[in-house]
């Protein structure tokens, strides 16, 4: 009996509800579903192991070049809207660069929102023979430092018949701090550093951080650096960071005191430390695996793809 009294209610209110006069004659339409953006594309971490863990320092090299780049870079002073000329050995200078400068204010000296457009041809240099694209827009530019971006296209340095090209994007500092100090420092970057000989690539993530400071003085250099990098050596992506400054001189591209670590996937990881501009010591994380007194050639040649040679 009760179910069949709910029933007949179910019915009269159904009727009741089709009133055609309390009805809204243009219903809004339902609300589409909340859109949900992708999730990120995982990263490919890779693990670094006893077999691979010689391999994982091409980043080195790298973020030194591109410090160096900007450093010269920087060193172009322009003088009129357009220059070019022959290269000398070893210096470079505006006359000896193709240029055209975009005066922004048209105050005949660089200053904030001018750009600099600069194209290489077989331009000699202490660093290597410089080919390819830089551009450069000016930020700040002050009597001890300037501020700029720098986006390298087919920049390419050539030395003792290795070829090395930058692509990509870093934002830059150079600054005078003293009379015997000078330095660079890198506050991000999204650029790509490839070995033509081999074919292998460092591609730097947007967090690349660099610092260089100079000591004229004692003619010695210091890098800290940190970031994310994919090395096709290892086809993965791994994280770096310098645990300690690496130190080196001007006339040797070795660091002689320093530790930088690295870190894949799982806490896995490999810290460098330098002995002397010769030899580090590399010791797995997390392991009891080390090797003592491997050559700086050798971490070189590893990163490179490149069989190893005797010490």
């Amino acid at each position: 009996m009760r179910l069949k009294m709910i029933l007949a209610s179910g019915l009269l209110l159904t009727a009741c509800g089709g009133d055609d006069n309390n009805s809204d004659p243009n219903p809004s339409p339902p609300s589409p579903d909340p859109v949900v953006p992708p999730a990120p594309a995982p990263v490919d971490r890779v693990a670094i192991t006893a077999e691979n863990m010689k391999k994982a320092f091409g980043f080195l090299d790298a973020s030194k070049t591109v410090a160096s780049v900007g450093k010269i870079g920087a060193d172009v002073i322009p003088i009129s809207p357009s220059e070019s000329g022959q290269c000398d050995s070893h210096v470079l200078t505006p006359i000896q660069n193709f240029y055209s400068w975009a005066d922004k204010d048209q105050d005949s000296k660089r200053s904030t929102g001018d750009t600099l457009d600069i194209e290489y041809t077989n331009c000699n240099h202490v660093l290597g023979t410089l080919n390819g694209k830089m551009a450069m827009t000016y930020g700040s530019v002050e009597s001890t430092s300037i501020t700029f971006d720098m986006t390298m296209t087919g920049l390419t340095i050539t030395k003792s018949g290795s070829t090395s090209t930058l692509d990509g994007k870093v934002t830059m500092t150079i600054g005078n701090e003293e009379t015997t100090t000078e330095s660079v420092l890198v506050t991000k970057g999204s650029f790509t550093f490839t070995d033509s000989e081999t074919n292998t690539k460092e591609t730097f993530n947007d967090d690349f951080f660099l610092k260089r400071t100079v000591d004229v003085s004692s003619a010695s250099k210091t890098f800290e650096m940190k970031g994310t990098v994919h090395s096709s050596i290892l086809d993965g992506t791994i994280d770096f960071q310098t645990l300690q400054p690496l130190k080196q001189l001007s006339s040797n591209d070795n660091p002689y005191e320093g530790a930088v670590k690295v870190i894949g996937s799982d806490n896995s990881g490999v810290t460098l430390t330098a002995i002397d501009s010769e030899k580090v010591d590399l010791s797995q994380t997390g392991a009891n695996y080390k090797l003592k007194g491997f050559s700086w050639v050798n971490i070189k040649r590893a990163a490179r793809g490149l069989e190893l040679v005797s010490p």
